[in-house]
């Protein structure tokens, strides 16, 4: 089964946060999660289990890889190749105050090329890439404000909700709000909500599992496991980090939009060399 899996929330790897005001707590935590504690480049593997609303299931791996600099962000996402799909990738490049920019390249259909940010939804929507995960929310301008409390999963939580304050990143994304819900007792959240414009639940992100660590003699925690119900198509699918390099130092050329269609098998063979398996 062709399945294109790359719904990374800007949640999905969060850290704790101060007890401030909501606008201020949604980007410390949004800040947090896409810096990386100030790397500056980072690459990931992740191994996911889905399971669609017919009972079948599908797995497989997916790089995740981030480089941040002073004014761009880019971020590349390639569902590694297995006995159901050839390999598709996807890339992203941000500017401050600038519309994103997209191409992907699909080698099932040897087809590919930009994607519009008013694409976004009708070109990706039948799929599990979503907006939300594709792009560093810290380019982009959200109006936030906290809309109460309530219980999850059994967990008393704080709401706050976010929207895109410009309509096309709105209408492009295929939601209208999201609501992140917050543990008040240790100021975790916990997960994350995506309604449309009618209020219904269109996403759900639970954050399963999670890891202390340090990093340059602090300590973190950070999600290494979460799992995406996609309420629109019936699906359920787990995502769990299965290694990581923090420093990985690939080749820029990796990172240029055009490089989409470029990519192959031994391009994912040098990242995964330099990753380093989790306990």
């Amino acid at each position: 089964m062709k399945r294109v899996l790359l719904l990374i929330a800007a949640f999905c790897l969060l850290c704790g946060f101060r007890k401030v005001s909501p606008e201020q707590i949604a980007r410390d935590v949004i800040q947090r999660t896409e810096s990386h504690f100030n790397v500056t480049e980072h690459a990931e593997l992740y191994k996911y289990v889905r399971m669609d609303s017919k009972g079948v299931v599908a797995q497989g791996e997916m790089l995740i890889i981030f480089r941040y600099g002073k004014d761009e962000a880019h971020g590349i996402f390639r569902l590694l190749p297995d006995d159901d799909n050839e390999g598709v990738t996807l890339i992203s490049r941000q500017s401050p105050n600038q519309l994103p920019e997209l191409s992907h390249y699909d080698d099932n259909t040897d087809s590919g090329g930009r994607i519009g940010t008013a694409q976004m939804h009708t070109k990706l929507g039948d799929t599990d890439w979503f907006f939300e995960g594709i792009y560093d929310d810290d380019k982009m301008d959200w109006i936030y404000e906290k809309t109460g409390s309530g219980k999850y999963r059994g967990h008393q939580v704080q709401i706050i909700e976010g929207r895109y304050r410009d309509p096309l990143l709105q209408h492009a994304s295929g939601y209208s709000y999201r609501r992140i819900l917050i543990r008040p007792d240790n100021d975790l959240p916990v997960a994350s909500e995506f309604y449309n414009d009618r209020d219904e639940i269109v996403y759900t992100i639970d954050l399963l599992h999670r890891e202390h660590f340090e990093f340059d003699n602090d300590p973190h925690v950070r999600t290494r496991q979460f799992q995406i119900i996609n309420f629109r198509e019936g699906s359920t699918t787990v995502m769990t980090r299965i290694a990581s390099n923090w420093a990985p130092n690939l080749p820029p050329e990796l990172y240029n939009l055009e490089f989409a269609d470029d990519w192959d098998e031994e391009t994912d063979k040098m990242i995964k060399n330099q990753l380093m398996p989790l306990n």
